[in-house]
């Protein structure tokens, strides 16, 4: 396999956290459902609350990932690319952006829905 080859490759790699209901943690592997799993019995056996690496940072160079909370709501995958989506008054999701995150430049990282989740209420 060439050099180039080898460097895309590189570029692709996937990242995912989970939350294990205290905090985020990364998993030994992730079945073909999405279902993260650990080879240790320290951590839950298996979660289905994965959070896919958008490939971005934020302002402050904090990784975004999916279920991030930024100013403007929380960051979703929908329709074949990482968004973000409104959060209503009740912490529900709403319309997506107009805007992609990619195209966005002071995006910034405030939390996550399960570690933050007073977040998505408005006060």
């Amino acid at each position: 396999m060439g050099y180039l080859c080898r460097k895309k490759l590189e570029v692709m790699k996937i990242k995912v956290r989970v939350w294990n209901g205290e905090q985020m943690v990364s998993p030994d592997y992730i079945d073909r459902d999405g279902v993260a799993h650990w080879k240790e019995n320290s951590i839950p056996c298996s979660s289905k609350d994965t959070m896919l690496f958008t490939g971005l940072k934020d302002k402050n160079g904090m990784e975004i990932f999916e279920g991030d909370i930024v100013q403007r709501g929380v960051i979703i995958f929908s329709r074949g690319k990482f968004t973000g989506a409104y959060v209503d008054g009740n912490g529900n999701l709403s319309d997506d952006w107009e805007d992609d995150i990619y195209q966005e430049t002071n995006i910034r990282v405030l939390g996550n829905i399960y570690a933050n989740p007073e977040l998505l209420k408005e006060e």
